[in-house]
């Protein structure tokens, strides 16, 4: 199993994932990687261009997870790996990475199944490809270091020093940080994963993907942490205001303080099912449109009331945050040791169960799960993960219950 680390494509280590629970119960070879992140993994800029050998630039974080993939392949038999099994996963920025890996023709035969953990192919407005990345933020960054003269822009930023390269400009360039991702070069990713999955053009490998209830709690949580006061209804007015312009009135119809109990949890709410559960429940029909899933499709969902706490709240019970399902599955999230009770030990046991099994077949299913139905031509099964009775859910309820009608269209899903 190879672990993708998340971090928005500009943070986050392997280092920080403590394995044990996958390979001492999951029987599993564990490998986590590090990649080059935001301008290191994703600049891109026309005098780069003139130094590739294929013309393009950029995507260098993806070639470094290739780089380790074909690693593993190479030498994963002296760890006692088999390199004829091998799945790739990953959580959030990792999750959309594994999307990314499926659509590379440099990437196929690499890997032989697929986890996406809170991360998609298609509809999610952080990724996994931004068509207004590349050129143009690259020269905006480069400007904003001195580096403006596009005969010595390359040049002018190698002798930047790396700490301010990756602090970034001291300009108003504050939505760059979310603009460091991969883009559409030609060559490591000659089309976007969107298109790929929907055209069938990736290689035909078991897939596992889904997403957590309550995602959005930890970015709410995380401006409380730094404010050290909740969400304000007219901070979440105008953040709602801020990025959805002239739709914002329509968001705050749907998605009004009262019916979610404050205007954190309404905050929260726009985040989960805009950027995470709705993109990842496309992504399975995608991939099922275009016939991706002929080797087996799983979806999930985890809806636990109380995961294991790496960022406790105090204005709010985070519920199945962003990241939550790692805590069942590692023993340290970025570091942070993860602590269970007797009821998360259950429910880590259930989904290291799921997720080795995978691995090691191609199916989660396996003796002592509950059983889990892969996607059919008649049924869309969503795996509800809880230690309140894991069991199988239609996915219309899944995309009533996070609003995806409404966000469908605003993402161009028809």
């Amino acid at each position: 199993m190879v672990f993708i680390p998340g971090g928005a494509y500009v943070l986050g280590d392997g280092a920080g994932y403590d394995p044990t629970p996958l390979v001492e119960r999951g029987d599993a070879v564990v490998v986590t990687l590090n990649y080059r992140l935001g301008p290191f993994g994703f600049l891109t800029l026309p005098g780069l261009d003139a130094e590739s050998t294929t013309g393009t630039s950029g995507n260098w974080g993806l070639l470094d997870q290739q780089l380790a993939l074909r690693w593993v392949r190479d030498d994963i038999a002296a760890f006692g790996g088999d390199a004829r099994a091998v799945t790739l996963f990953g959580e959030s920025a990792g999750g959309n990475s594994v999307c990314e890996q499926l659509a590379s023709p440099a990437a196929a035969g690499l890997f032989d199944r697929a986890i996406v953990e809170s991360g998609a192919c298609v509809g999610t407005p952080l990724g996994p490809l931004s068509e207004v990345a590349g050129q143009d933020t690259g020269v905006r960054f480069a400007a904003g270091l001195g580096c403006a003269d596009p005969a010595t822009m390359v040049a002018c930023l190698r002798a930047v020093p790396a700490k301010l390269l990756v602090a970034g400009p001291t300009t108003a360039l504050t939505s760059l940080a979310a603009t460091w991702t991969p883009t559409l070069d030609g060559t490591v990713l000659p089309r976007s994963p969107a298109d790929a999955l929907a055209s069938g053009r990736v290689p035909p490998v078991p897939l596992l993907m889904g997403s957590n209830h309550d995602e959005g709690r930890l970015f709410t949580a995380l401006f409380q942490h730094l404010h050290l006061n909740p969400v304000s209804e007219s901070f979440y007015q105008s953040d709602v205001a801020e990025r959805f312009g002239a739709g914002a009135a329509e968001v705050l119809a749907r998605y009004p303080s009262a019916r979610f109990g404050s205007p954190s949890l309404a905050l929260s709410a726009t985040v989960t099912d805009q950027t995470f559960a709705c993109p990842a429940q496309w992504t399975a029909q995608a991939a099922h449109t275009g016939g991706a899933d002929k080797a087996g499709l799983w979806t999930y969902e985890l809806d636990e009331p109380n995961p294991p706490q790496v960022l406790p709240d105090p204005f709010m019970a985070l519920r199945s945050y962003h990241g939550a399902e790692l805590t069942y599955l590692f023993d340290s999230i970025s570091g942070i040791p993860v602590v269970r009770d007797t009821a998360q030990r259950t429910l880590s046991d259930q989904l290291v169960g799921y997720w080795t099994r995978f691995a090691a077949t191609g199916n989660p299913n396996g003796a002592g799960l509950p059983g889990w139905p892969a996607w059919s031509a008649g049924a869309r099964p969503v795996q509800t993960l809880t230690s309140r009775g894991t069991a199988p859910h239609d996915d219309t309820a899944f995309l009533a219950d996070h609003m995806c009608g409404f966000w469908g269209p605003r993402a161009g899903i028809g």
